[in-house]
Order: structure tokens, then C-alpha cells, then sequence
């Protein structure tokens, strides 16, 4: 239904831009267009991937330690229905003020809880009140937890969170006081493949899903690493297992450096956009896959400025460190994180530490720390290494919540940034992708940014560039999307 709306949307579009472009027609003739000789053939739809799910349920009759270990990580947390569990702090003031005019309080009653927004007027008097009640949790409680109200099938953020490093309720991460979309928020599928275990989406419809069961399972499982797991299973009950087959589980550490970190880049890669390609979408992935192979990714800056970082940009900083240039990629996200389980509090530093001893110490014939050990006690009285080298910094994306710095420093020492920009573009570059695949995205980019920024000139650069992919690309619905958005 949404496809055929913005096709009909687009062919009046045109018809109305033909009508009044005319006096535009000699200068858009100066303008470069893409440098791509466009074809229908180069516009493949791609393999299908496989979708044989079981649950990671299924996996607890073989794996039992492995699956309770696991229930430690805050990814086994990521999602989960509302009331399900007590995170939060109901009593410690459940109401705040964002702006001279809205108010927001969080009401937790026997069978639900409420979000609730008023709006006053200049003197104060009431004007509009609007409750939500939630429906589903997101997040694991490790930072805090945002909340979704589901609606017709589609999810909803509600712009009240639940901040858990610093013990408060505020606006949710992205709402302005003054203007924001209180709760019309719709959570776009790019959000929800990551923070929940395994959506079930209707087909050809952005960010809608089953209207009964909108989720496969709820949180983070053992199929997002390792990969859809019916195959396995049936390869282990059949009696050709001793046959030389190979199981077709995936396991992330016998794979390549750049697939290895491709399993979590699918999620803690997100940088400035990213754009699906042609016939991809944002469940596509998996494990074995290059993030190429499904997205187009448009980098942050891996600079920080005044102690601030971007709350999803670890991967830039860590490849812009030395401990990851020096191993010559094969530090990776795996070499210093647990992917089955998270260190207690009691346990962190000394895990941590151990980490980073196994490239640094005198086994490995480098020294553990060219500081004495009485100047690093001082620093750090439990000997941390990541106090030091890794030190927290604030998300400037996200209030109220620290990040840890992992540019892995040397106190004191001075941090040059490399930056490899083109044509005002970073692009995640893990293999080799086609040019038009690359023009195509800088192309829905750039209309997504045009139209965020209401930047007229953009979008009329933007526009050029849509029209040229259309012809060729008529079911991308992305592109679609991006031109009904200009």
C-alpha cells in the first residue's frame, strides 16, 4: 500500500516538476551528474539470505552453561515486554519539566505503566494532556532504557527515558524541549534489527510489523552472531555427522579478521547514516557477510571534542588506535569484549587488565606498562588499565551517559586524527563496491540530509540525483522514500 501511494505521489511529482523546472533546465544541464554509466542490469536483486530461525531457546539443550553465562550480557536485556522486570526507579522523582511548557510524569499502576505529557500555557495553565500506556522496554538497564508504545503496527518512542547512570528521568535522547515529535516517534527499522533479537516485518513496508506478534523474539540471541540455526541443528540429529560435512553454524572467531568484526560492526557501526543497498534491507545480515554487503556506511568523525564523543562511534576511534594499526587489523572488537558474558563490577578491572596483558607483557616480549607501579596506584588505585587508556567520555549524542574513550591513548600524548574524506564523505570501505552502489547511497544521503536540514539548495541537488537512479531502480523503495521526502 505505502509502495503504490509513493508511486502514485511520484509520477504527479514529476508531472508538476516538468511544469516548473523549465527555467532551471539550462543550469541543471551544467550540473555533474553521477560519473556511473547506469544500466538495469547493474540494479541485481541480490541472493536471498537464509531465514531459518529456531530461537535461542532451541539452543539451550546442548548449550546450557554457554546460554546462562549469556544472561549476564546486557544484549541478552535489549528488549523486553514492560513490566517484565524492575530496572527503573519508580519513586525517585517521576516527573520532570522539559521547557518553560511540558511537563512529563511516569505513573507505574498494578498492570501497566503510563507516560503522560502536559503542555501549559504561558501562566502556567494546563492546555493539553496526552498518556501513553508502554508497551515494550528497550534496553538492558547498563545505560538506561528507552520505550516504545505499539500502535497499529508500528512502534513508537515515547519521549520520556529512564537514565540509569545517573539515576533519572529525562527527555529521551534527540527530543528538543521546544520541538519534538512527543509520541509520534515511529522506531525505524534501522533501530529496531538492532536493539531486538528478530522483528517480524510486513513486506514491503518500512518500520511495520505483525500487528499480533511484532516480535520473533524479543532481545539479542545466539542467531545474531552465529547466524540462523535450523541447519545446525538438523546436521548434529541426522547420522552423517561423522561424513566429513562441514556444521554450518558460523563461529565468528574461525572466520577473518574483517567478518570476524563485521558480526558486531553490523550494529555498533552505525556512523553518520547508512544506507541499505539495492534489494537489501536492514535484516538482511549475516553472520559471514561483509556490512558491504548490506549497507552503505557514511562515517562519523572519530575526533572528540571537549570530552565528547558520539555514543556509537567505538569503532572509528578504535580503528584510528595504535593497539589496532600495530596488530595490523587483527585487534578487533572480540580481542578485549566477551560476547557470552559481561564482568561483574567486582570483576572488571582485573578482566580488563588481562585483556590487554595478553599483548602487553613480557610473555609477549612488550612491556605491561612503562609507568612504575607506584605512579600508576596513584592514578588508579586498582591498577586499571582502561582508567588510564580508555577513560570515559561524555555521549554527546545521548545525555546523562559516559563512553568509554577507545582511541586507547597514552596519557599526555597528543592524538592525530586521519581523516579520508572524499567529496565530503567517509564511506566504510571493507571490500570492493560498485561505483553506482556507492552513488546511489551518497544520493539518499544526501536527500535524507537536505530534508533534515530543510536546506533548499540540497534537496535540489538531491532531486537531480533521484531522478537519474529512478528510471533504473523503479522498485527501490529507499530511493522512493528519500524523493516523497523532498
Amino acid at each position: 500500500m505505502i509502495r503504490n501511494t509513493i508511486a502514485i505521489f511520484f509520477l504527479f511529482f514529476l508531472g508538476t516538476l516538468s511544469l516548473t523546472s523549465c527555467g532551471r533546465q539550462e543550469k541543471e544541464k551544467k550540473r555533474d551528474r553521477p560519473r556511473v554509466a547506469l544500466n538495469q542490469k547493474k540494479f541485481k536483486t541480490p541472493k536471498p539470505v537464509p531465514h531459518d530461525y529456531v530461537g535461542s531457546e532451541a539452543c539451550r539443550e546442548c548449550h546450557a552453561d554457554i546460554m546462562k553465562e549469556y544472561e549476564s550480557h546486557p544484549m541478552s536485556r535489549s528488549m523486553s515486554v514492560t513490566l517484565a522486570s524492575e530496572i527503573e526507579d519508580y519513586e525517585k522523582a517521576p516527573e520532570f519539566a522539559a521547557g518553560p511548557n511540558a511537563s512529563y510524569a511516569v505513573t507505574r499502576y498494578p498492570k501497566k505503566i503510563e507516560h503522560r505529557e502536559t503542555i501549559t500555557d504561558s501562566s502556567g495553565q494546563p492546555i493539553s494532556e496526552h498518556g501513553e500506556t508502554i508497551d515494550f522496554t528497550c534496553g538492558s538497564g547498563e545505560r538506561g532504557c528507552s520505550y516504545f508504545v505499539f500502535r497499529e503496527g508500528k512502534l513508537f518512542q515515547s519521549p520520556v527515558t529512564w537514565y540509569a547512570k545517573r539515576g533519572k528521568w529525562d527527555l529521551s535522547p534527540g527530543y528538543d524541549p521546544k520541538h519534538h515529535p512527543r509520541f509520534e516517534r515511529m522506531a525505524s527499522d534501522g533501530c529496531l534489527a538492532c536493539h531486538a533479537g528478530r522483528m517480524n516485518p510486513v513486506e514491503n513496508e518500512r518500520g511495520t510489523f505483525d500487528a499480533k506478534t511484532p516480535f520473533h523474539e524479543l532481545s539479542i540471541g545466539c542467531e545474531r552472531c552465529h547466524g540462523p540455526a535450523k541447519s545446525h541443528i538438523e546436521f548434529h540429529q541426522s547420522k552423517s555427522t561423522g561424513s566429513g560435512e562441514k556444521d554450518p553454524i558460523v563461529n565468528p572467531v574461525k572466520l577473518a579478521p574483517e567478518l570476524r568484526d563485521a558480526v558486531c560492526y553490523q550494529c555498533h557501526l552505525q556512523g553518520e547514516n547508512r544506507v541499505a543497498r539495492y534489494g537489501r534491507t536492514e535484516y538482511d545480515f549475516r553472520p559471514g557477510m561483509h556490512v558491504s554487503d548490506v549497507w552503505i556506511t557514511f562515517l562519523k568523525s572519530g575526533a572528540t571534542s571537549e570530552g565528547k564523543a558520539d555514543a556509537v562511534s567505538q569503532v572509528e576511534q578504535m580503528q584510528q588506535s595504535e593497539c589496532f594499526i600495530q596488530s595490523q587489523g587483527a585487534l578487533g572488537c572480540i580481542s578485549c569484549h566477551d560476547p557470552h558474558r559481561s564482568p561483574s563490577a567486582d570483576q572488571r578491572v582485573d578482566f580488563y587488565r588481562n585483556q590487554c596483558t595478553k599483548c602487553h607483557s613480557q610473555e609477549a616480549g612488550k612491556t605491561e606498562c612503562s609507568s612504575p607501579l607506584d605512579e600508576r596506584t596513584r592514578k588508579s588505585p586498582t591498577n586499571s588499565c582502561i582508567q588510564c587508556h580508555m577513560p570515559k567520555l561524555n555521549a554527546g549524542d545521548v545525555p546523562h551517559t559516559p563512553q568509554t574513550d577507545h582511541r586507547v591513548q597514552v596519557p599526555g600524548d597528543s592524538f592525530e586524527y586521519r581523516d579520508n574524506s572524499e567529496d565530503g564523505f567517509r564511506i566504510w570501505n571493507d571490500r570492493k563496491v560498485p561505483n553506482h552502489a556507492i552513488e546511489r547511497a551518497k544520493t539518499i544521503a544526501s536527500a535524507e540530509q537536505a530534508f533534515m536540514m530543510s536546506d533548499i539548495q540540497k534537496a535540489d541537488r538531491a532531486l537531480e540525483g533521484l531522478r537519474y537512479f529512478h528510471p533504473v531502480a523503479k522498485d527501490d523503495l529507499p530511493l522512493q522514500d528519500a524523493l516523497a521526502q523532498l
